[in-house]
């Protein structure tokens, strides 16, 4: 990838657990395999965003957060300035989806990328945004030397596009 996409992460790598059933079957009906246990940041650059943006799930209560990172004046519209993504403790999502293995290598490149499909589908983030979020997927695949980062962003783009869909108001 050409563009820097990813900064640091806080922590590096994201703290999390698996959901057991004692936690409620809602969690488990819903496909969430797993949870965060400590609040998880990644700065994201070249972003497509012009305004954070933040959402609470209604199951978890746990908050995703979109903000800017001001490093002075004049950097307001200056689309290569850097967002923040804030994931809070709590928040739970289903690893990497399609037919493959949850490893500890591909995990981490699920958590942002499934936080973004999930402010598109909230109605949050432009139907555009999918590609990006897929790119920042497979940055952070790329940063932590993931083999097969290509190969899972290719699967992303031919079949994630159902699951970035807004949900339709009943």
């Amino acid at each position: 990838m050409s563009q820097k996409l990813i900064g640091p992460s806080v922590p590096s790598e994201p703290k999390y657990e698996l959901i057991k059933k004692s936690w409620g079957a809602r969690l488990l009906r819903r496909g969430y395999k797993y949870r965060l246990t400590e609040p998880y940041e990644l700065v994201l650059y070249n972003t497509p965003l012009y305004h954070g943006t933040w959402h609470q799930n209604k199951l978890t209560k746990a908050c995703i957060e979109i903000s800017r990172v001001f490093d002075g004046p004049g950097f307001a519209h200056d689309i290569a300035r850097p967002f923040r993504l804030r994931i809070e403790k709590g928040y739970c999502w289903d690893g990497v989806s399609g037919p493959t293995i949850d490893t500890p290598r591909n995990i981490p490149g699920s958590l942002p990328h499934d936080a973004l499909y999930e402010l598109s589908r909230a109605g949050l983030l432009e139907p555009g945004f999918r590609k990006w979020a897929d790119q920042v997927a497979r940055a952070v695949w790329e940063r932590d030397e993931f083999r097969t980062p290509g190969l899972y962003y290719w699967v992303l783009r031919v079949f994630g596009g159902f699951a970035a869909r807004r949900k339709k108001k009943k």
